[in-house]
């Protein structure tokens, strides 16, 4: 069939015509032309399951989203911010660190029993000092100056509760401190993603940028794909 100087809607509805007959010249008998329409209409069902099949394995070969995204930083430093398929930082399991965002408000960060992180508020005077040691965390003094966006890449889950509850959130009742650096990671290849601590980058070269300062090594095509990315998240790759 020559197609040439068509348009395109002229083109699609050659093609739809040619798709037709094929239809037809596959379930057509000659003299039962009930049988052949009803077949025809198997044929087109068929053909849409197949199609919708040829779909989802193009879907399947198709690479997936960056597996994490990252943000490090340490006391009174800017931001490192990845997002690509290969794992950036190194997670911290069984640890945790006291941080601030501005130096009046201190936040305990820790993964609970499982991988999952979150930041949980520290009650202000002895009372909160009281539980931070009972995790075996520095006092509140010592708290790791962080970027506020940096803070808001963890989940709050309220605050720190009585002795009983820091015991039996955390199954040791004791939390080995992070250094000064703190990394944040996203899980993104997971049903619903959620972020996780870590204890330092992957590449041993890496340095905290100066405070204030945002470096981007964000993967191209992560706004291409529909990733669940959490809004702190979005806001910081600026995506």
């Amino acid at each position: 069939m020559i197609t040439t100087g068509l348009t395109r809607a002229e083109q699609a509805e050659a093609d739809a015509y040619e798709r037709r007959r094929l239809v037809d010249a596959l379930v057509a008998v000659p003299g039962e032309t009930h049988r052949a329409r009803g077949g025809a209409a198997v044929a087109s069902v068929v053909l849409g399951v197949l199609l919708v099949a040829g779909y989802g394995i193009r879907a399947l070969l198709t690479p997936g989203p960056p597996m994490t995204a990252s943000a490090c930083t340490a006391d009174r430093a800017g931001l490192a911010v990845a997002a690509r398929p290969a794992r950036a930082v190194v997670t911290a399991s069984g640890t945790g660190a006291v941080v601030s965002a501005d130096g009046v408000d201190a936040w305990l960060v820790a993964m609970d029993g499982g991988q999952h992180a979150a930041r949980y508020r520290v009650p202000r005077g002895s009372a909160g000092e009281a539980l931070l040691t009972t995790a075996g965390l520095p006092p509140v003094a010592q708290a790791v100056r962080v970027p506020p966006q940096w803070l808001m890449l963890l989940p709050e889950q309220g605050t720190l509760a009585g002795d009983t509850w820091v015991r039996s959130h955390w199954a040791s009742a004791t939390l080995q401190p992070l250094a000064a650096l703190v990394c944040a990671e996203l899980v993104l290849d997971a049903p619903a993603p959620y972020v996780r601590l870590a204890t330092r980058p992957a590449q041993a070269s890496w340095t905290a940028p100066p405070p204030g300062q945002v470096t981007r090594d964000v993967d191209p095509d992560l706004p291409a794909r529909d990733v669940p990315i959490p809004t702190a998240w979005r806001t910081l790759i600026g995506r």
